[in-house]
């Protein structure tokens, strides 16, 4: 091709010289040879326009097959740095050599500390380690003159450490006292049961909670749960029977799970995420989702067997938030909109996508990141700030700052399927959405609360990879609700549980667990209270 090229161009400027102008207007005037000359360097014309076109063509794909290696290779980066890399997305800071690192600090902090004093929560049990002559142990003589030692009163050499101690099942026999009428013999009483969430059970409302905490706050398979408890005696016990426990609980705990919607429902936003939810059988569809609503520390969980719209716009019904802080699909949007209220849209989302083009195209996405970095500062000086103050210093120094990073954004000439032209176009086609909490004090920046209440579920997912039932599927959605609340409220999920079931027992409202924190110490009991009596003794 390279040969054909020059012979076509000088062929046809050959012939142009060859044929002026005038004696191409008319072809009567051509001689035969002038003709066939004519033929030959229109052919060779052709030729060379096709020569051209292959080159083209050529040029072309192997244009579009390096921009498709290089978006394979930029896809590959991401997904190596999302495994393997860091999951902050801070921006590291220089460190100050003068300065200890936190982590050293903390490592002081920690061997300074007696157990009895780093977790004061532990029971404390002291043991007199002494020398037992009486089992033949001798005390050895004095150093000096050889007398006997004898004991000093008070005086010891105290260490800590921690023990564990293992866990057991035991069987508990009820023996309800009956009562008669000593006069005519004509009624006989016998004591009622005291209530429990499955009266008819063979396990107690403590081990109910204790399967449902394992599962659904340590992510624990059952199968793994019955075979922890045959190696401390409960063997034989089948799984399937264990797992019916958490849907006993989760009935049980039906009035909780609304009063959690309904305290969401009045917060002014809320922050909404899904995350798919296999149905591993019971349905004819497989793939559901599980549907997050956060606001404040109450958490509220949905599994549904639909990505649509509709399930916001739902949940949205009788809401009072006037917005939704969520990530850009477009469920969202459209669901949001129908609800009649206002979108507003991740911005750790827009950061992630060019943190994670940092690697292939540092170039181009440093300047993006490091506005966001500057954003995320300010946005972290305002951490306690009021409505007010937080929605004066977004107008006056963050507006400005995501102004400059969209006219970057507009100004970045590169390919759209690049990972650096995809965070480009999601920052410019979301713009409205994205700047909307500059424009309200009490908005957030993202939607990481969101992200992080969906940790736990997705955890558990992995480890058990869904539910089999849409029985199942509604238990983990009450049982998620109420203990990733219990997360948020820093509160003991196992002990809330029981004495929320104690106080449900008790025919008293359940507290959500902010409530339960901030009553703790007064309003709940921690055992069952009433009528019964119960005395226990040890009999094997």
């Amino acid at each position: 091709m390279g040969n054909l090229l020059p012979q076509a161009m000088s062929a046809t400027n050959s012939a142009a010289e060859l044929l002026p102008t005038e004696s191409l207007t008319k072809l009567e005037s051509l001689t035969k040879e002038q003709l066939i000359e004519l033929v030959e360097t229109q052919e060779k014309a052709l030729e060379y326009q096709l020569a051209v076109n292959r080159v083209l063509k050529k040029a072309v794909d192997d244009s579009k097959e390096i921009q498709e290696r290089l978006a394979i290779r930029d896809q590959l980066l991401i997904i190596k740095k999302r495994l393997f890399g860091k999951s902050s997305e801070r921006r590291p800071k220089p460190p100050d050599p003068n300065l200890p690192s936190k982590e050293k600090k903390q490592a002081l902090e920690r061997r300074s500390k007696l157990p009895s004093i780093r977790y004061p929560e532990l029971k404390l049990e002291e043991q007199e380690i002494e020398i037992d002559t009486a089992s033949g142990g001798k005390l050895p003589p004095c150093k000096l003159c050889e007398a006997p030692l004898s004991k000093m009163e008070k005086q010891t050499e105290d260490s800590e450490f921690i023990t564990v101690t293992e866990r057991t099942y035991q069987v508990i026999r009820q023996k309800r006292q009956k009562y008669c009428c000593k006069k005519c013999r004509g009624t006989l009483y016998t004591t009622p049961t005291p209530p429990r969430i499955a009266p008819k059970s063979q396990f107690s409302d403590e081990v109910a909670i204790d399967v449902g905490v394992a599962k659904y706050a340590d992510h624990l398979p059952i199968e793994r749960y019955a075979k922890q408890a045959a190696r401390v005696g409960l063997v034989g016990v089948n799984h399937q029977t264990l797992i019916e426990q958490t849907h006993f609980l989760a009935d049980f705990l039906e009035p909780l799970y609304a009063k959690l919607k309904h305290s969401i429902e009045q917060a002014p936003y809320l922050h909404s995420d899904e995350t798919r939810w296999r149905m591993l059988e019971g349905d004819s569809a497989t793939n559901w989702q599980l549907w997050g609503f956060v606001a404040g520390t109450h958490c509220y969980y949905d599994a549904r067997d639909t990505r649509a719209g509709e399930v916001i716009r739902a949940f949205l019904k009788n809401a009072k938030a006037t917005h939704v802080v969520s990530d850009a699909f477009s469920g969202y949007g459209k669901g949001v909109r129908e609800a009649g209220k206002k979108n507003a849209y991740c911005n750790a989302h827009a950061r992630r996508g060019f943190r994670d083009s940092e690697g292939n195209f540092p170039a181009e996405a440093a300047p993006a990141s490091d506005l966001y970095g500057k954003i995320y500062d300010i946005e972290r000086e305002l951490k306690g700030a009021s409505n007010e103050e937080r929605l004066l210093t977004r107008q006056e120094r963050v507006l400005p700052l995501l102004q400059e990073l969209k006219r970057y954004c507009e100004s970045l000439d590169v390919l759209p399927q690049l990972s650096i032209g995809k965070a480009r176009d999601y920052f410019l086609k979301h713009w409205t959405e994205l700047t909307e909490f500059t424009r309200h004090g009490y908005l957030p920046i993202d939607n990481n609360a969101a992200e992080r209440a969906m940790r736990g579920p997705v955890l558990g997912r992995k480890n058990y990879y869904g539910n089999h039932s849409k029985r199942g599927a509604r238990t983990s959605s009450i049982l998620y609700s109420i203990i990733e609340s219990c997360k948020l409220s820093g509160v003991e999920p196992q002990k809330y549980l029981r004495d929320t079931v104690a106080s449900m027992h008790r025919g008293e409202t359940p507290l959500l667990p902010s409530e339960y924190l901030s009553r703790k110490s007064s309003s709940v009991a921690s055992g069952q209270k009433g009528l019964f009596k119960a005395t226990s003794s040890s009999r094997r």
